[in-house]
């Protein structure tokens, strides 16, 4: 019986070393085509469409780095064990890991990390959000000195409850944001969707935001003339957690 993939004995060998999974993917009669070896050699227990990963070993700590270029959330499973934490780059988030499902929504990435726990929240999948109203007092473009250009978007909201974290989510903006928070600098955004945590930036009653929109730079150093502007804002709070 002819397969697709037949790699030799050699290839078979590191291959193992570095998956422990080799016998399943490769078994001869079991490799049928390229795709059932590729998914069972994957650092995912269940790879899904759309998500690329890669695996990195630096200083001794292992990573895993995954990147969900689809367009539907997806949900992922590292098949090593050996993973106790997981960041949010994009939105400077960081969580405790202990071997459960992970969301990850369309156009975000994350890094599984072989690390101590260090006291971090446990991420928690189940996780819901409440939407506090936003007012929008200006949402304009601006042109500033040398030509540059920006949109600014300022707005106001209350909060009654300040124990419980405190996010500012932006979708479908282009291409980067600078958020501030009652005046003080609370965090900056690249490319969306993005949740940025502003929790140590809000107080109880009635809060400032300000966001600055930038463009792309294909715009101001190539003429390039993509579209851009602030799309979608909101802010968000989790709700109480019931154990």
């Amino acid at each position: 019986m002819e397969h697709g993939f037949v790699p030799s004995k050699a290839a078979r060998e590191r291959l193992d070393g570095l998956t422990g999974t080799l016998a399943l993917a490769l078994d001869e009669g079991a490799c049928d085509d390229w795709a059932r070896a590729h998914a069972a050699l994957s650092p995912l227990t269940a790879p899904a469409e759309g998500v690329r990963c890669q695996t990195m070993e630096l200083m001794g700590i292992s990573y895993l780095m995954v990147f969900n270029e689809g367009d539907a959330e997806a949900s992922l499973t590292p098949r090593d064990p050996r993973y106790t934490q997981v960041w949010l780059p994009l939105e400077d988030r960081r969580f405790a890991y202990r071997g459960q499902a992970f969301r990850l929504a369309a156009c975000q990435s994350a890094v599984f990390v072989a690390a101590a726990e260090e006291g971090l929240p446990p991420y928690r999948p189940d996780i819901e959000m409440a939407d506090i109203p936003l007012t929008v007092l200006q949402s304009v473009p601006e042109t500033l000195a040398a030509g540059t250009e920006r949109w600014l978007l300022d707005a106001r909201f209350t909060l009654e409850y300040t124990d419980r974290p405190v996010y500012v989510r932006l979708e479908g903006f282009r291409e980067c944001a600078y958020v501030s928070m009652n005046g003080k600098k609370a965090g900056n955004a690249l490319f969306a969707p993005c949740r940025l945590e502003v929790t140590d930036h809000v107080l109880p009653g009635e809060n400032s935001l300000r966001i600055q929109f930038l463009p792309p730079s294909a715009n101001r150093f190539n003429g390039a003339n993509l579209p851009w502007g602030p799309g979608e804002c909101r802010v968000e709070q989790e709700k109480e957690h019931k154990k």
